[in-house]
């Protein structure tokens, strides 16, 4: 029989006690972890893609981004996006 430690109180319980194995959780956490990742990249490219079909302009200090970077932008952050919420 395998048996699970838990850190807290020290006690020893038989793993198939537990309704999930911490294998199982480490998948849930990847799972919404990937989720979000994808979600936030969603959003980069959405206003990547918004700032150059309306032309807006970005300056870092005395630089002007061009407009052709937000193109290659919002290729590359949709592409993480799609990548981060088909993976399995």
């Amino acid at each position: 029989m395998r048996v699970l430690r838990d850190k807290d109180t020290r006690d020893m319980r038989p793993l198939e006690t537990l309704k999930y194995s911490t294998a199982s959780l480490y998948i849930m956490k990847t799972k919404t972890l990937l989720q979000v990742t994808g979600t936030l990249f969603g959003i980069i490219a959405v206003l990547h893609l918004v700032r150059a079909l309306m032309g807006i302009p970005a300056v870092f200090g005395t630089w002007a981004v061009p407009l052709w970077l937000s193109w290659i932008a919002v290729l590359v952050a949709g592409y993480l996006s799609y990548a981060s919420l088909t993976a399995r």
